[in-house]
Order: structure tokens, then sequence, then C-alpha cells
């Protein structure tokens, strides 16, 4: 909200945000109640000069945007709960397998240790075991932490999956200035039952509100597509460098059973 070109605005935003005084916010609460403009009123503040357009919504096109919304939000709640299900079985159930990789790779190392028969020989076969499982180990601490770009993104898709329901209730209310209009010609067409005063009326006030619906959708797509084209960018270089680590370290556990 604080970066909404309208809402960061609004003095009533700003006083709840900011104020410190008990008193002067519940104040502030009680005018914010009672303001004309709350609620659908707020497009009694909204202006628009220009005529009709193709971009305009009509029924058809609300109701694309309806299920367009509607998958929209799906994926995204798909897309964070496969993220968050992700890391925390790596921080988890995978961490815990590492450990047991380590426990049984430092097992094996100690038990070829008591080894009487050839025991001077095999010195570095339980070096390469021990660190073998030293480094299993360590990797079970990496897949413990989560990175910054792990937790930026997780709390990114969360935001949305908060935000993107209730683009459900905005796009409802253009499809349904959309379907008075349509009423409205129909009924002008068959019996001429109202003057084109308040035909022009309800046509320009019916335009407001599908317009600021248009504007609020783009808005969100345009957040969405900063944010995530952002978020996904880093949490993947991230996630590269994660298994970068991990590749790094087993290698030097290959290298060390290398024969000289």
């Amino acid at each position: 909200m604080c970066k909404h070109p309208v809402v960061s605005h609004s003095s009533v935003f700003i006083h709840f945000l900011t104020c410190t005084d008990f008193k002067k916010w519940k104040l502030g609460k009680r005018e914010a109640e009672t303001d004309k403009l709350q609620g659908v009123r707020f497009y009694f503040a909204v202006e628009s000069r220009c005529g009709q357009t193709p971009h305009d919504y009509t029924v058809e096109k609300a109701e694309t945007a309806e299920r367009f919304l509607a998958d929209l939000d799906r994926s995204t709640k798909f897309l964070c709960e496969t993220v968050v299900e992700y890391h925390r079985k790596l921080s988890i159930s995978i961490r815990k397998e590492f450990s047991k990789l380590s426990m049984a790779f430092l097992n094996m190392s100690k038990a070829i240790e008591s080894d009487v028969h050839t025991k001077q020989l095999n010195t570095k076969l339980c070096a390469s075991l021990a660190a073998t499982g030293n480094t299993f180990r360590n990797v079970s601490c990496i897949h413990a932490i989560q990175s910054e770009a792990t937790i930026n993104l997780q709390e990114c898709l969360k935001e949305f999956t908060r935000l993107l329901p209730n683009t459900s209730t905005i796009i409802s209310l253009a499809k349904a200035a959309c379907l008075t209009v349509d009423e409205l010609n129909r009924c002008n067409t068959d019996e001429q039952k109202v003057c084109q005063s308040d035909v022009n009326r309800i046509q320009s006030g019916a335009l407001l509100i599908t317009r600021s619906v248009q504007s609020e959708c783009n808005l969100i797509m345009s957040q969405i597509r900063d944010e995530w084209m952002n978020k996904i960018k880093d949490y993947l270089y991230d996630q590269a460098r994660f298994y970068h680590q991990i590749a790094e370290q087993i290698e030097r556990a290959a290298q060390s059973f290398e024969i000289d």
C-alpha cells in the first residue's frame, strides 16, 4: 500500500501509519468512518476526461480478466506453497538425510581404524572417509540456513497471496458496471424507458468504475512484474551459489580419495 499511487498519498492512510498520539489517532479513525467518499463512493472522486475507447472493459473483457486473475491467484498460491514446502524439506528432512550420510561415513572411518591387520595401510582411506563425513555434516548445516534471497521471495509471494484474492471483488464491480450499461442499452432499444441524460450519466459512471478497476489491475501486474523479476532472479542466483557451494565441498571430498 505504501507504493500505491493513490492510497500512499491518502491523508487517512498516512494518519493511521504515522500518528503516535492515541487520542488523535482515534479521532482520525472516527473522521475516516464518516468520510462521505468511503467504500464505493470513492468513485465520485474519480475523473476520466476521454470517451469510450476499444481498450475499455466490456462484459466479455471483464469476464476474461476475472478468469485470468482467478488463475493468477491460484498459481501464486501454488508457487508460494511449493517454495515454502521445498525449503521446509531442505531445512528439515533433507538436512537430516545429509546428517545420516555424515554419520555413516564417520562410522565407517572409525570401523576401519580398528583394523588390526593392515592398520598402517588404512590411514588415507580413514582420513578420506572422515573428510567425506565432515563434508556431509557441513552440507547438512548449509541446508539448515535460509538465505535472505529465499526469505525475500517467500515474503513477496505471501504478500501477493494476500492481495490477489481481493481482485475478484473489484473485477466483479467492473463486470456489474458493464452489465448495467448493456441492460440499459437493451432497454432503451426496446422500450425507451430511460431519458438520454440519465443514460449518459450511468454510462459515464460505469466508465469511471471500469477504468478505475483497470488501473488497479494494471498496477497489480506492474508490481508483479517488477517484484518477481527481481526477487526470482536473486533467488535463482542464490540457489546457484547454494548448490555450487555444496558441489565444491563434495568435489573436495572426492579429491581426498585420489591415489597419489
